[in-house]
Parts: structure tokens; sequence; C-alpha cells
């Protein structure tokens, strides 16, 4: 057995009960301009340290600002991962990577540290009294978009989201990360990373061996008996994500036209929705593939070796 970190993010609603909504979106817009001086300081040569003492703001919390510094730095470094990537293939249906954008205007995600930026209590109702069963135990939010200015009020969401948060903060090994604050739709919500430790069984312990193929358009699932594993298949299952491929066509296709026509700014906005959308399957599927592994007696997970598959994908359809 080996102990290993785990990350989960609950994923919850605001709902607001005092403080005024207006400090919740100048905070975002602050964000991304902080944002876009992170990445265009960066391009220049500066490092961290020096970044975060040039994107100071008025009106602006500087332990948020740290942290959305540093999810800004976090983009930077993939772009930069994916250009060695790139500079070592021989051939390649790929364009050259594009470093991130410093001009963008959209808001930014307000990244924010618990106790800091943000903070979360768990309130227990008196079951003597006669409430609303919607008004028992809830999670309780402080949100702190600006110096000395609070928005308060309780978060709502699926019950697996709200028992993570519940177990963060009752449980001595669990924790509370950092949260951000997003905006969709006319709802503001609150994403949550939530931690522990947990006990991973070496694959040679392993009862089930779960085998993920994952090619161009979809991921097949194999699982069989580590013991006979040559004769002995117990299920398999095949999952298709064309629909994202085809999806991301869609997008390529509708930004080309538009720029043809000069309208260069719908780039980001699709691009966003590209993001959702490509996020949320792939989401789905994870959740899936655990599901799947978890009907098994004593299961591993085993993926292929996928040094080799940017090669094998054609980008260019």
């Amino acid at each position: 057995m080996g102990i290993e970190e785990v990350t989960k993010t609950a994923r919850t609603r605001l709902c607001r009960e005092s403080g005024e909504r207006s400090w919740l979106k100048d905070s975002r817009y602050t964000a991304r301009d902080i944002a876009n001086d992170t990445l265009r300081l960066k391009q220049q040569g500066y490092n961290k340290t020096e970044i975060q003492r040039e994107v100071d703001r008025d009106g602006f919390l500087r332990n948020n600002k740290c942290a959305v510094v540093g999810k800004a730095l976090q983009a930077w470094d993939s772009y930069k991962k994916l250009l060695e990537w790139w500079d070592d293939q021989d051939h390649t249906h790929v364009g050259k990577p594009s470093p991130p954008a410093t001009d963008k205007k959209r808001a930014y995600p307000l990244v924010m540290a618990h106790t800091e930026g943000y903070r979360l209590t768990y309130t227990y109702e008196d079951e003597d009294e006669d409430e609303d069963e919607d008004e028992d135990d809830r999670v309780q939010f402080r949100v702190s978009p600006k110096p000395y200015k609070k928005v308060k009020g309780h978060l709502r969401g699926r019950p697996e989201d709200l028992n993570l948060i519940e177990s963060a903060l009752t449980k001595d090994e669990w924790s509370l990360g950092q949260a951000e604050l997003l905006y969709r739709d006319g709802v503001y919500y609150l994403h949550v990373t939530v931690k522990t430790e947990v006990e991973v069984p070496e694959p040679e312990d392993a009862d089930t061996l779960v085998g993920v193929d994952i090619n161009e358009r979809n991921i097949a699932l194999t699982a069989v008996n580590r013991e006979t594993m040559d004769t002995d298949t117990l299920g398999t299952l095949v999952l298709d994500y064309g629909s994202v491929k085809a999806e991301r066509q869609r997008y390529h296709t509708i930004t080309k036209r538009c720029q043809e026509h000069g309208q260069h700014s719908i780039h980001n906005q699709l691009g966003v929705k590209e993001e959702r959308y490509t996020e949320w399957i792939l989401h789905r599927m994870s959740r899936v593939v655990v599901e799947f592994a978890q009907q098994f007696l004593n299961p591993v997970i085993v993926f292929e070796d996928l040094s080799e598959i940017r090669d094998a994908i054609n980008y260019g359809t």
C-alpha cells in the first residue's frame, strides 16, 4: 500500500445573502487584468516574484492576487510544455503553439485561498426546531472580493459536492484548498478543491486488471481476472467521444470564417465554449471509467503507453 494525495473539486452555486453582487463582478475583471499582465511580463522574462510586485492593484486582496498570478503562470507552463513537444517532432499536423493571449477582455476566475480570500463554515440546525428541510445543515460562505468587502451567504449544489465540503470542514484527514469564483448564465459558482490522502493498493496486489485503451475517437475498457487474464474476460466497455472532435472542428470552421470577415473577437468567445464542452465530456467519461472499475473485486486501472498518441491522431480532420 502507498499513500497518495487526492484532490477533488466540489462545484457549488452561491446563494448571496449580504454584500454587493457588483463586488464579485469587479473582482473578476480585475483578475483578468492581472492575468493579462502576468502573461505579458512572463513573455518579457520576469520571474514570479517580480511579476507579483508589478501587478499589485488597489482594491484587490494581495492573497487573491498571488493566487491569480499562480493560475496564469500554470497556463504559461502548459504552453511551454506543448511548445517543447512541438519542437521535438519531425513531422506534425499541428501548427506551432501560440503563447497565451495577453489582451483578453472576458472576466477571469477569482482564485482564492481558504481563510484568506474565502471561508466556509458548516452549520447544524437544531432538529427540534420547526424549520424547512432546505435550511438544515448549510455550508455558509464568506468571499472577500475586495479589502474590507465581504459577500456572505450559503452554498447549494449536488449532495456529493456538499458532502465533500462537509468532510473537509469536519474531518481531520480532509482539507480545503483554493477556490475559484465563476459566473455563467446569470449565476455565480464557487468551485472548491478538497484534498485528502488515501491508501493506494499496489498493482501486483490487485485481483482485477482494468485496461484502458485510448484511441482517437473512443476509449475501450477491458476487465480481466489477474490470475486467468489470458482466458477470462470479466467485462468490456467502449466510450465514444467523437463528438468532442466534431465540436472542435465546428468551432474551428466558425472561427476561421469570422476572422476572414474581420471579427477576431469571436475567437476567444468560441474558445471558452469549446473548453467547457470538452471539460464536460471528459469529466463524465472519467467518472464512467471509475464506476466501471469499481464493480469488480479489488481493481487497478492500467493505462496504455501514451507516448506516441499525439503522432497517431490526425488533428486536421
